[in-house]
This record gives structure tokens, C-alpha cells and sequence, in this order.
């Protein structure tokens, strides 16, 4: 109970009761507003209309100085019953224990977990820097839900997740080189696809991991579809997992 025009708010305020408790670690938040739902839910009269309430403790009027502190300090205190950490209930509570516990994810659940931290790299290396701040929290609590059950995350994310290519297990020195060799190529004055011998853009260009011959990536993801994965140029077999872009060659580290 935080905000009084909430839904949530509205239905706990109206639920009929013989007795109400309210447990409540910050009762403030932001502004001394915030205490106004818990004494509506409390049926403390009058401040329990928020007109009244805004009129004698919420005005600008009254805000900061000591008739507000005043009234606050008289009303919380026939109210609340405070307890700090210092409180140990006559020494009775046995003394704090922490215990670090390593759980292991499930097979599933690594692997929705994998690819999303995979995806969720690529994005922030492919945007600039205040688009990767105003992402970064919002990839984190996916992250966060992937780690606690994919059951948690949107039907959207979940297919982000699955549909993004895991990056196969290359040391760091060689997605190096296969950055140079990337960089060398698009450094050149005609980049042509030897396949459909258009001038592919930057964005469009891939390499393979496996002869490090790079062409277009409509070109590249068409083939696996006819059953054969050989490099066109030297015939050397391919994954669809080795076909690399730009943004898969960036050292990424898992946390």
C-alpha cells in the first residue's frame, strides 16, 4: 500500500476487517504522502480522507515545518509499534548466520540463460552510449528472471533468447584475428560477395570462423538450408554457429 489511487490500494482499503495491521519496514518513501494509504487502510479518522489529510499535514503550508512534525510524531506514535535491529527480544534471538549457497541451473535453464546474456551483449556493444545506459537495466532484470526461472521472462524475450546464435567456443586470440581479418576486408576498395557479387555494407558482412572467408550473410544463412555447409570459395565444411559478423567477434565476459 504506497500509492492510494492504485488498484491494489483501493482493494485492500476496502476489504472488511475486525482488526488491521500494517508491517512496513520504510512507510515513507519519497514524501510524507506516502504514510496517507496506511492510515486510510488503518481507518485512522479523519486523516483517512485524503482532502483532509493533504489540508492539514500534506500543504505546502504546512510541509517542514513544526505543526506537520508535530501531528505526524503525535498520530504514528498511539500507532506504530517500532522495532530496530538493535531489539532482541529479551536476547532470545539466536545470533545471525550466513550461509553462501551455489546452485546449479538446470540443463534448460543455462541454456535460455547463455544465449540471452549472449544477445543482451551484442545489443549493448551494437548501440551507442546512452542508448546502452537507458537498455542496460531492463537487459539486467531479464537476466536476473532468467536466473531465477525462464518461466519469469516474456513470451518476447524468451524467443530473443532462443532464436540468438550461441557464439561457439573460440579463444579470445582468434575471434582477435578474425576481427583484423574482418576489418582488413571491409578496409578494401570493392568488398564483393563471391556468391551473389554484390558490395556487401559492413552490417552485412560475415566471416567464417573455420577458412576465415567472409561473404554476404543472406548468402551465408541460405546455405545450411540445402543440406550442404561448405564454404564456396574452398569447399572447407561449416556450422551455422561459425558464421560471424562483426558484433559476434567482440570479446564478451561473462559475469
Amino acid at each position: 500500500i504506497r500509492n492510494g489511487e492504485a488498484l491494489v490500494s483501493k482493494a485492500c482499503i476496502a476489504i472488511r476487517s475486525a482488526n488491521r495491521w500494517v508491517l512496513s519496514g520504510t512507510i515513507v518513501h519519497n514524501r510524507i504522502a506516502d504514510i496517507q494509504p496506511i492510515l486510510a487502510f488503518l481507518g485512522v479518522e479523519p486523516l483517512d480522507e485524503p482532502s483532509i489529510f493533504k489540508q492539514t499535514i500534506a500543504s505546502r503550508s504546512t510541509i517542514g515545518n513544526a505543526t506537520q512534525a508535530t501531528i505526524i510524531r503525535l498520530c504514528l506514535s498511539t500507532l506504530a509499534l517500532r522495532r530496530t535491529k538493535e531489539a532482541t527480544l529479551r536476547n532470545l534471538l539466536p545470533s545471525r548466520k550466513i550461509y553462501n549457497v551455489t546452485l546449479a541451473m538446470e540443463p534448460t535453464q543455462e541454456r535460455i540463460y547463455s544465449h540471452l546474456f549472449a544477445a543482451a551483449s551484442a545489443i549493448l556493444f551494437d548501440n551507442d552510449h546512452e542508448t546502452r545506459s537507458s537498455l542496460f537495466l531492463g537487459l539486467l532484470m531479464r537476466l536476473r528472471q532468467a536466473a531465477c526461472s525462464p518461466a519469469l521472462l516474456p513470451k518476447e524475450t524468451l524467443e530473443l533468447a532462443e532464436s540468438f546464435q550461441e557464439r561457439p567456443n573460440i579463444p579470445e586470440e582468434t575471434l582477435s584475428k578474425l576481427l583484423r581479418k574482418l576489418e582488413e576486408i571491409e578496409d578494401t576498395d570493392a568488398v564483393e560477395c563471391a556468391v551473389c557479387l554484390d558490395e556487401p555494407t559492413s552490417d552485412d558482412l560475415a566471416i567464417l570462423g573455420t577458412c576465415q572467408h567472409s561473404f554476404c550473410i543472406p548468402c551465408l544463412t541460405r546455405i545450411p538450408r540445402t543440406g550442404r555447409n561448405l564454404c564456396p570459395l574452398c569447399r572447407a565444411p561449416f556450422q551455422k554457429k561459425h558464421i560471424l559478423t562483426r558484433k559476434d567477434l567482440v570479446p564478451v565476459s561473462k559475469p
